[in-house]
């Protein structure tokens, strides 16, 4: 069973291999912007809805009525309330804000795909990277094993160790099947892990982007305020049309040719409503919050910055002293394993643990680095700095 388990785990690694040797590795950078392309099938805005002609009438209405139920004295009424050159141009204006604000919706549904085309990276990476460390500590584990086995023959006798070792070789073959189980899932070709950068140079690399953050909540902000800029100016054009409408009304035949047949009314707004100074109020009240909302977005995104960037400070403090300590621990226990194979002749036990200590710090910086690496890039979804139109390469060297 033991060798059937190790068959498979050998199988699948053999043809995820060589899946991607395949085909030549591609940059990190590449494959999020295939991987984004490949997500990114929403359908694009219909054209029609970037026409707009304002039109020079408002408002047109055809009437009719009957006088006493006679059709041959049919009243007819109609109406037409027409635009001005000022209330057409607000109307256009407005109209392209509305564009703005469709097509900043569109980034904010396509900003999902970028998130998991960079998840993806570090997914895989990390998978990649523990079947590596995992495969070469079965390797020392297994040198354990034949070490107590022939122990256990001289002595006759099977020692706990033995049994210990066994069960830690099963749950690490576990291991390694899972890890290579997500490398096969994997539809794109393998990656250039030599081009990411290094979880302790992050820092360097945030460095270059700091002056783009929050780059979609400004959009999102101007735009809005231009919009209720564009409205307050349309309703200040409706305001000052003075001709509210032009009236011509027909009434049938009369048997006293000089009675009025056709009519003609025009109707003039005076600016003294209520009503209209009220919507001025309520367009003014708006801008004001929205101002403060944006102060108060600004405020709250600079706490979460500076929190988040802390986070990634500390974290990479840890990763650098433990790697300093993990290699100095290495030196003596080294100097120790030789001393101890020089004094016990061929028992190799030390030094097989003191290997198997070695690759369990690699996992332990593995984790670290995994910790660095999500937060820093929950740092640039929280800043923005994703979503640049060039932001492909942020985890690359």
């Amino acid at each position: 069973m033991l060798i059937n388990s190790r068959l498979i785990i050998v199988l699948i690694w053999c043809v995820s291999t060589v899946m991607s040797f395949a085909q030549a590795p591609l940059s990190i950078p590449t494959y999020i912007q295939n991987r984004v392309a490949s997500l990114d099938n929403l359908p694009e805005r219909s054209a029609r809805n970037q026409q707009f002609n304002a039109g020079w009438i408002d408002g047109m209405d055809i009437r009719t009525e009957t006088d006493e139920f006679d059709f041959e004295r049919q009243r007819y009424l109609f109406r037409v309330s027409p635009s001005t050159p000022k209330i057409r141009t607000a109307q256009t204006n407005l109209h392209q804000l509305y564009l703005k604000k469709a097509d900043l919706k569109n980034s904010l549904l396509r900003k999902d795909f970028i998130e998991i085309a960079y998840e993806e990276v570090l997914v895989f990476y990390e998978a990649y990277r523990k079947l590596s460390i995992k495969e070469e500590l079965l390797i020392v584990l297994q040198d354990q094993e034949k070490v107590w086995g022939k122990l256990s023959q001289v002595s006759k006798e099977i020692p706990k160790d033995w049994l210990e070792i066994q069960e830690d070789i099963a749950q690490l073959e576990i291991d390694i099947y899972k890890e290579a189980n997500i490398l096969s899932t994997w539809e794109f070709q393998g990656l250039n892990w030599e081009d990411l950068i290094p979880a302790d140079s992050i820092l360097n690399q945030l460095g270059n982007n700091t002056n783009n953050r929050f780059p979609l909540k400004a959009r999102a902000y101007d735009v809005e305020n231009l919009i209720i800029e564009r409205e307050e100016e349309l309703e200040q054009a409706e305001q000052k049309k003075l001709l509210d409408f032009v009236q011509v009304e027909y009434r049938g035949p009369h048997e006293d040719l000089l009675k009025e047949r056709v009519s003609l009314t025009a109707a003039f707004r005076l600016p003294f409503s209520s009503g209209r100074k009220l919507k001025m109020e309520e367009i003014a009240i708006e801008k004001e919050m929205l101002q403060q909302e944006r102060l108060a977005e600004k405020q709250l995104n600079k706490y979460k910055e500076k929190d988040s960037r802390n986070k990634l400070d500390l974290l990479i403090e840890e990763l650098i002293f433990s790697k300093k300590l993990y290699a100095e621990q290495a030196k003596k226990m080294l100097s120790i394993a030789q001393k101890s194979s020089a004094m016990r002749g061929d028992n190799p036990l030390f030094t097989l643990y003191q290997k198997e200590a070695q690759i369990e710090k690699k996992l332990e910086v593995l984790k670290l680095e995994m910790a660095i690496y999500a937060e820093y890039l929950d740092y640039l979804k929280l800043t923005e700095l994703l979503f640049a139109a060039s932001a492909y390469d942020l985890l690359s060297k």
